[in-house]
Parts: structure tokens; C-alpha cells; sequence
């Protein structure tokens, strides 16, 4: 009886080893450094990640409580971010954007082995934005490449800005603003083969990516903490988790580029009086009026705006705010 029971077990054991497949991503959680951190950007501290360009990412661990407080864990940059790490003692943290400079960093890591061509695999991390900051935005994801990737300073434009596009991206429209709680990035995609190489970033311009400002103060940039990052290969069993983020409806402005008058459509709306905010690429407020809706759908004058790129906020019953972007041309 007893050999009978250990020849079940081994084969339970070599099953679970064939079906249960295992996280790619070296020190996914950034709990292991080579020294603590004594600076706000010093990601290369967390091997073995690194920056893909000159501006160095972020990089937060407890250790750093009683050495250097701005990048200790929970409290962090000068008292005024308070985060408990998703798992762990620690977390990195990027730059999504500068505004209106592109202004960028990134993390980036070597896969533990190369992507197999074919093969699927679901690939994610958390992400919580920073208290201390008012721009909050949407476009961050997951790029996976062949070779190291390598934005130099002096790339225009724009500069520190990767161009690339991410095999897993957050769903546009789906702006990241909780500061309270880690929200998932995940996705699944299937890999060409050879990919070693993922970076964590915005890899979109100003002008393709959705900006809110929490808060009408601040300096126009979108600072985000990253943990937990995973890669798997999607087989039966895996560990990473199983939820996606869902798009927040927006805004449809026609035409755009404008240069006289626009009409706005607005999913959910029927016939009711909203109110209109613009914002120009640094946050400031141009405009704000109200306007009829009149099945979903508002006619406005936009002649006096000068050429540029603009931030459209809509405000409906029940303070439903829908976002959107206008570029104006003339």
C-alpha cells in the first residue's frame, strides 16, 4: 500500500511540474538589491533590473527607512506618498510622462529564458499612482524584444521617448488614478520567438495618450509605482492572476484635428445640460461653460483656441465625467 501511494505521488508531483509553469521575471517583486537605495532614481540597485535610457528609474525599499526616508517603504518622497508594497518590502516606480516633453523613464529586465515562438503567454504587474502628484494617465504596458533596448538622450523627437509598441498595454481610456489600491495590468499575447528582453513604460506620445488631472495643483507629470511583475507561459496552471482592467468609456469629438466647430459625442447621454472643461497640454484651465445635449450629441465652438493639442472633460447628470482629446489645426 505504501508503494503504491508514493508511485501516485511522484506521478502528481511530475504532473503539477509539466502544467504548473513558472514566473519569468528575475526578482519580480524588487525585493533583491544590491545595496538600499539612497537616492530617488537608482533602479539598477533591484538586480538585475535597469533603465533603458539615461533618466533612472525609480527604486523604494524598507530597508531605506532610517538611511535615506524619501525612497523608504510605506512612507516615501518626503512623507507625502504612503503605499504598503503589493508583496514584499519593496517596489520600483517610473515616469509615464513629463508634460508636454515626453519626458519618460522605464524598467527593464532579461528574461530568465528567451519566448518560444508560438507559444502563448499572459504577462502583467500592479501599478498604484503616486499621492504626491495630480497628472494621472493611461497608456502603460509591456514591450518584449529580441535585443536590449536603448533610447539615447539625444533621440528628436522626442527625447527619452521609446518608440515601440507593447505586446500588453492598459486599455485606453482606463485612467489610472487610485493611490490607495494596486490595480492589475495583465494580458495575453503569443510570442514571435527570441524575445529576452522586457521594458515597463509609456511608449506613447502626449498627444495618444488620455491625461487627467486629479488635482488642478502639482506638476504636470504621471509618477506610478510598479510591483509584482510576471511573465508566464500560458499552459493549464499558472500563477499569476486572472483579471484585466475594463476601458472607461470616452468622449468621440468629429472631426479632429479641428478648427472651427466640433461635435461631441457622449456615450450614455441623452438630452441634458453638461458641462464642458478644456485643458491645455500643461493643465490649465481654458474654458469652462455648459452646453445641451441633444441625443448624446453637443455642437461647440472651438475657433478660438489656437493650434495645439487639447484635454476635453465632460461633465453629465449624476457627475459622470467622460474625457477626450482634441487637436486643433489651422
Amino acid at each position: 500500500m505504501k508503494k503504491f501511494i508514493t508511485t501516485v505521488s511522484v506521478l502528481l508531483i511530475s504532473y503539477w511540474g509539466l502544467t504548473q509553469s513558472l514566473n519569468m521575471i528575475p526578482n519580480p517583486s524588487f525585493e533583491d538589491f544590491s545595496n538600499c537605495p539612497t537616492f530617488l532614481f537608482q533602479i539598477e540597485r533591484a538586480t538585475p533590473w535597469f533603465s533603458p535610457n539615461q533618466l533612472s528609474a525609480g527604486y523604494y525599499n524598507s530597508c531605506s527607512n532610517n538611511i535615506f526616508p524619501p525612497v523608504g517603504v510605506p512612507y516615501n518622497n518626503g512623507g507625502c506618498n504612503y503605499l504598503i508594497p503589493k508583496s514584499g518590502d519593496a517596489y520600483a516606480s517610473i515616469y509615464a510622462e513629463q508634460a508636454p516633453d515626453n519626458w519618460r523613464t522605464y524598467l527593464e529586465v532579461k528574461l530568465t529564458e528567451p519566448l518560444q515562438a508560438d507559444k502563448s503567454y499572459h504577462a502583467g504587474f500592479w501599478i498604484c499612482f503616486n499621492d504626491c502628484l495630480f497628472l494621472a494617465m493611461d497608456m502603460v504596458g509591456m514591450y518584449f524584444s529580441v535585443d536590449s533596448v536603448w533610447c539615447p538622450q539625444n533621440q528628436i523627437p522626442p527625447a527619452f521617448l521609446i518608440n515601440a509598441v507593447p505586446q500588453v498595454n492598459n486599455a485606453a481610456g482606463n485612467v489610472l488614478t487610485d493611490t490607495a489600491n494596486w490595480t492589475l495590468i495583465s494580458g495575453y499575447f503569443k510570442a514571435d520567438g527570441g524575445e529576452q528582453f522586457l521594458v515597463i513604460g509609456n511608449f506613447y506620445p502626449w498627444n495618444q495618450t488620455t491625461w487627467y488631472w486629479t488635482q488642478m495643483q502639482g506638476y504636470p507629470k504621471a509618477y506610478y509605482f510598479i510591483d509584482d511583475v510576471f511573465v508566464y507561459e500560458d499552459s493549464l496552471t499558472t500563477g499569476a492572476p486572472q483579471n484585466n482592467p475594463q476601458p472607461v468609456p470616452g468622449i468621440n469629438i468629429i472631426p479632429n484635428p479641428a478648427n472651427s466647430n466640433i461635435t461631441i459625442e457622449i456615450p450614455d447621454a441623452g438630452n441634458e445640460f453638461c458641462q464642458i472643461e478644456i485643458f491645455n497640454e500643461t493643465g490649465k484651465l481654458l474654458t469652462k461653460t455648459q452646453l445641451p445635449a441633444v441625443n448624446g450629441l453637443i455642437i461647440m465652438k472651438v475657433d478660438n483656441l489656437k493650434p495645439g493639442f487639447y484635454l476635453i472633460y465632460i461633465h453629465t447628470a449624476g457627475l459622470k465625467r467622460k474625457t477626450g482629446k482634441l487637436a486643433i489645426i489651422k
